[in-house]
């Protein structure tokens, strides 16, 4: 029931192959925009035209302060970022009416998070179970020199919209890189 904000700007978009016949059976969409306004993202999407539903997407998104979503998070989550790099998120997924399945590389340094408690939020948080997060189950980094790939793997609700489907789906991604 909460309600948070993830926001692109400055979009320039790209749409190839728009014709009402054409051998190749797909459109493809290329948007390049500042993620939060803040970072550099690039992701490309091939449509099929003989496909219910189905297409591929590929992204980019590069470095910034994870602590910028903090805004979003504590709304969305009952959770902050409390420091914390992205270096660089590359991903892929093929999606269609039922399921999205690809990978998803998420490099990282110094990743803290803590856990709100809902009536409790200026008065600090939920400092257990951030503790137990933080010592046991995220991983503080994820180095280009030996990177965790996270799978993704996402069953599609049909009665929430497009969006939704692509961010749940990535976000199976993120929880399996991060996670020990």
């Amino acid at each position: 029931s909460r309600e948070g904000a993830i926001s692109f700007h400055d979009i320039s978009l790209t749409a190839t192959q728009l014709n009402n016949h054409s051998a190749n059976d797909s459109i493809f969409v290329k948007a390049n925009t500042r993620f939060m306004n803040d970072a550099q993202f690039q992701v490309n999407f091939d449509f099929s035209l003989n496909e219910t539903a189905g297409h591929i997407v590929r992204g980019t998104l590069y470095g910034f302060d994870l602590t910028s979503l903090n805004s979003t998070l504590e709304q969305m989550a009952l959770m902050r970022i409390e420091s914390g790099q992205l270096n660089r998120l590359d991903f892929w997924f093929r999606a269609d009416n039922a399921i999205a399945e690809g990978n998803l590389n998420m490099l990282y340094d110094n990743l803290e998070v803590r856990f709100l408690d809902a009536e409790q939020q200026e008065r600090g948080g939920d400092r257990i179970r951030s503790f137990i997060a933080n010592t046991l189950v995220i991983r503080a980094d994820n180095p280009a020199d030996d990177p965790r790939i996270g799978i993704i793997q996402y069953e599609r609700d049909l009665e929430r919209s497009m969006f939704n489907y692509w961010l749940r789906s990535l976000s199976t991604g993120l929880e399996d890189s991060i996670k020990r």
